[in-house]
């Protein structure tokens, strides 16, 4: 698997985030604090808070469905249609009796974002709700219109990370899954072999893996990459 893909399209998702949170900054910068009790200054900020992390959510989600599209398609051998969210494929050899089978790619999406991912020890919908509460916190403690500035920038640097590293991990997520619909038992680990390379993903370069013990990525901005592996029999 190649990130070429996701990169192109992550590139395009990114700048809704920076649109999204610089129209969050203004608006927060125009409410005037000294006029908003406690209770009226926390429901203000949260609502606006609260409007900007759900457009980057249903964007992100919309976005997720895409990658596992792609790559579920890319790895798997026996895809008949496609439609909408959803992939047609076959199990089962071609000259004998086959079973047909879909990938539907918003579910998968879905049951993704509700596991603990291995990678970094998060529940991805989870860590959504606690980034909403400490953007706004924070906002909330602000003295001034730069530190509120400062506040949403490091909010959406959070909200970047995270959201690009989901993606990273449900498109190689849909790969595995892909392989596994064509019957892969076992998959062969490649680094990208430069000076980025981590001495942990260096020593799994080449080695083989069970389709279904591999963790992968290892952590975060992992680029390494898995291809088929047939075992020869004796």
């Amino acid at each position: 698997m190649r990130y070429e893909y996701t990169d192109k399209i992550y590139k395009k998702y990114a700048l809704l985030i920076v649109r999204a949170f610089n129209s969050l900054n203004r608006e927060l910068i125009g409410l005037d604090f000294d006029e908003l009790n406690a209770g009226e200054g926390y429901k203000a900020v949260s609502e606006k808070v609260n409007k900007t992390y759900k457009k980057c959510y249903d964007e992100l989600i919309d976005i997720l469905i895409l990658f596992s599209l792609h790559y579920f398609e890319d790895s798997c051998e026996n895809v008949t249609s496609k439609n909408g969210d959803k992939i047609k494929y076959f199990v089962g050899k071609r000259d004998g009796f086959r079973k047909e089978k879909t990938f539907d790619a918003r579910k998968f999406v879905e049951k993704y974002l509700e596991k603990v991912n291995p990678i970094v020890k998060y529940i991805f919908n989870n860590e959504y709700e606690r980034k909403i509460s400490r953007a706004v916190e924070s906002i909330l403690t602000s003295s001034n219109k730069a530190e509120i500035k400062k506040q949403v920038d490091i909010a959406m640097k959070y909200w970047n990370r995270q959201a690009k590293q989901a993606g990273d991990n449900i498109s190689m997520a849909a790969y595995i899954e892909g392989f596994n619909s064509s019957g892969i038992e076992y998959v062969k680990w490649e680094t990208q072999e430069d000076e980025r390379v981590c001495p942990t993903c260096s020593k799994r370069d080449g080695k083989i893996y069970r389709i279904d013990k591999i963790i992968i990525p290892l952590h975060y901005n992992c680029r390494c990459n898995i291809v088929p592996y047939i075992k020869k029999t004796e």
